[in-house]
């Protein structure tokens, strides 16, 4: 298993603890939404390409504004730990995207 799938299922896993432990619920669906998208097209499962727009890229927006955004209001340490390892790789997809 490669490193990119790895963190796919990551962002999964952290975005599901949001939804089931944090009140910012918003944020989680977004972030669940986001990832479990991102692990449908890693494993082939869908295919979805639009003209002109990186899919993967706009997913890993989404996870790391839900991870900051969740980051910011929650006080409770397992959503915060969700909320960091979320934003954190949705940023390493976005560094992997644009560099």
């Amino acid at each position: 298993m490669s490193l990119a799938k790895l963190l796919v299922l990551g962002a999964v896993v952290a975005s599901v603890l949001l939804i089931t432990n944090g009140s910012w619920r918003l944020f989680g669906m977004a972030a669940v939404v986001a990832s479990g998208l991102e692990a449908l097209l890693m494993f082939g499962i869908i295919q979805l390409k639009v003209p002109g727009l990186n899919i993967m890229a706009i997913l890993a927006m989404v996870l790391a504004g839900a991870g900051v955004a969740v980051w910011f209001k929650s006080t409770d340490k397992t959503a915060v730990t969700a909320a960091t390892a979320l934003a954190m790789i949705g940023g390493i997809q976005l560094a992997g995207w644009f560099l």
